[in-house]
């Protein structure tokens, strides 16, 4: 047996701490998912459900699937891991190369995967008050997104969007919203997130560059920043299950704008939010 990978997400609060392994044996890869404690195993037991929800949401045909699910225990799930690249590579690669024009091909191609990948909806149309994980969060300029139909999957990310050569992979997948959020919130967190693993280790202008292309995709400011609302949200509530102080986004947003020429027009605050909506449908809980 042979150790390909081993991540432990230990700065989360214990109902939401897991490790990552993708094991060899035989010649054959399995990618598991563990529960770090007791506190941690519904964890395990809602990813396994979202198997069967995400396979319902992506699109037929599509150039995104699943891996197969293998095995689920009370503390871990085991799928088949994919070998081959992962979207976030390139992506991460363009910036720090400052290649404006590869890194708006591979943000380009990331769009299309969510939009083809997975059904859709012309329209958002938020979720009732009382079911939505967001509640709180200003996202009135989210109204006529293009929006995912039924359930969001937020971890569809590039860094778990892995190419084998003939199309691209979802592994593992955590995070399930069960209302149908805008493309463009999965986008503009997959961005962030491929550009900016660790905030703390962020180098200069990284931020400002990951911004300015997504404007350069035609994202509105206002739409990236009500998204990065979410984001934040949603990372918050994952480390604490609190909801998160501001951060320095809008001044990254504003940076971003000033390199496209748009100058900083003072209208766009940000401090990212985001919540489960319901029991039955993806992370609807709260801790």
């Amino acid at each position: 047996m042979k150790i390909l990978y081993a991540k432990y997400e230990l700065d989360r609060r214990p109902e939401c701490r897991i490790e990552t392994r993708v094991i060899e044996e035989g010649g054959r890869r399995t990618r598991t998912v563990r529960a770090l404690g007791a506190a941690a195993e519904p964890h395990i037991a809602r990813m396994a459900a979202h198997h069967a929800l995400l396979e319902k949401a992506l699109a037929p045909g599509g150039p995104v699937a699943l891996p197969n699910l293998l095995n689920v225990r009370q503390d871990a799930a085991s799928w088949e891991d994919i070998p081959g690249p992962a979207l976030a590579g390139g992506i991460a690669a363009s910036v720090l190369e400052r290649n404006a024009g590869a890194l708006d091909a591979r943000l380009a191609e990331y769009r299309r995967l969510l939009e083809e990948g997975f059904m859709t909806v012309r329209g958002f149309s938020p979720p009732a008050p009382e079911n939505d994980f967001f509640r709180g969060v200003d996202i009135s300029a989210l109204a006529g997104e293009r929006s995912f139909a039924g359930v969001t999957c937020a971890d569809a990310t590039p860094d778990r969007l892995v190419f084998d050569g003939r199309r691209h992979w979802l592994v593992a997948p955590e995070w399930l919203i069960g209302h149908g959020y805008p493309v463009a919130f999965v986008l503009v967190r997959g961005v962030r997130s491929a550009v900016i693993p660790n905030p703390a280790d962020a180098g200069p202008g990284d931020t400002e560059r990951a911004m300015s292309a997504l404007l350069r995709l035609g994202i509105k400011a206002g739409v990236i920043e009500a998204c990065l609302r979410l984001n934040e949200h949603l990372e918050s509530w994952i480390r604490t299950g609190a909801d998160p102080a501001p951060n320095q986004a809008v001044a990254s947003l504003r940076k971003g704008e000033r390199e496209e020429g748009r100058g900083d027009r003072g209208e766009y605050p940000i401090s990212n939010k985001e919540y489960p909506t319901s029991k039955d449908e993806g992370i609807g809980y709260r801790g």
